[in-house]
């Protein structure tokens, strides 16, 4: 099993403005370069989604997968597990909290590709998708999700 990898960052917006822009799947796209497309293929009985689809192009090659989310109490974090697809293992989280500054964004990664990668690169492999993944939700999530 591969191991988590966290990173955070403050985002100058509240909780559900970037509340919104994770559950915007559908737009990742627009915002996450590597993202080439998703499909929702199953909502929960709140409209958010619960089963998605994925396609990736990586550093490592092309990968495709399902995605179970859960999502916590007031909208503080955002968790998803592995269905299948071309990886061994997806799995993470997304924690918010409210600070003075708007919402410090705690994003947990855990990745198994299903084949030996060397340490160093696939520390460099993970810090590239989260360094990415926060960016990219920062910007979108302080321009009102549009224009991001």
């Amino acid at each position: 099993m591969a191991q988590k990898t966290e990173a955070s960052t403050i985002v100058r917006a509240s909780p559900w403005d970037v509340l919104t822009v994770i559950l915007a799947f559908e737009e990742y796209p627009e915002w996450i370069a590597e993202v080439k497309r998703v499909e929702v293929l199953s909502r929960d009985e709140e409209g958010r989604g619960k089963k998605v689809y994925f396609l990736a192009e990586t550093p490592l090659g092309r990968a495709e997968y399902t995605l179970e989310y859960s999502y916590g109490e007031n909208g503080k974090s955002v968790s998803w597990k592995y269905l299948g697809g071309t990886v061994k293992d997806v799995s993470g989280e997304y924690l918010l909290e409210p600070v003075s500054e708007g919402t410090r964004v705690t994003y947990r990664l855990q990745v198994d590709v299903g084949f030996p990668v060397p340490g160093i690169l696939r520390r460099q492999v993970e810090r590239m998708i989260m360094r990415a993944a926060l960016e990219g939700l920062r910007r979108r999530a302080e321009a009102g999700r549009r224009g991001g």
